[in-house]
């Protein structure tokens, strides 16, 4: 942000929900959405603890985690379209890459 702000960058990379909770609309006037950012779902359990879980009980917490990320993807997906026109209303220009400007 400082940095922008002060003029020691010109640009930034990073996801417009970022991009909108970090106030960039203040300090940038452009933006452009590139689609080459990836949704990463990460579950981290003791191997010990899993391990020694009863099969069932390693359904419910398999099924759990796969709930989790099929529901992850469109709250994502939804979260950054609702970024990209917070951002428009906070007076930046957006400009979203066709496929084949991101080729």
């Amino acid at each position: 942000y400082q940095a922008l702000q002060t003029g020691v960058i010109d640009a930034g990379l990073t996801d417009v929900s970022a991009a909108y909770s970090r106030r960039f609309y203040e300090v940038q006037k452009y933006g452009t959405v590139s689609p080459f950012f990836s949704v990463y779902f990460h579950l981290y359990v003791n191997p010990s603890w899993y391990d020694g879980l009863a099969p069932e009980l390693r359904k419910v917490v398999d099924d759990a985690a796969q709930s989790a990320e099929a529901a992850s993807i469109p709250l994502t997906e939804k979260t950054a379209e609702d970024a990209i026109r917070q951002l428009q209303e906070k007076g930046m220009t957006i400009h979203v890459q066709t496929p084949e400007e991101a080729a």
